[in-house]
């Protein structure tokens, strides 16, 4: 099903360029290189922040202090 999900996104080149222009962080035009910044709240488990954002729903809350 992941896959599925995914092949309309592939001949959006113009969609998954915006997507990632919002991230980066840093470029270099000669080596043709950049640095793209992490997604904020997500957990990154499979790469797919849409996913992630699911997953991220159902993750135990982080336990501080001792018991």
């Amino acid at each position: 099903r992941l896959v599925v999900r995914e092949i309309p996104l592939l001949g959006d080149v113009e969609g998954q360029e915006e997507r990632k222009r919002t991230r980066i962080i840093s470029e270099r035009t000669d080596d043709h290189s950049y640095t793209l910044a992490q997604l904020a709240g997500t957990l990154d488990l499979t790469g797919d922040p849409d996913i992630d954002g699911v997953l991220a729903l159902f993750r135990a809350p982080i336990a501080i202090g001792g018991g």
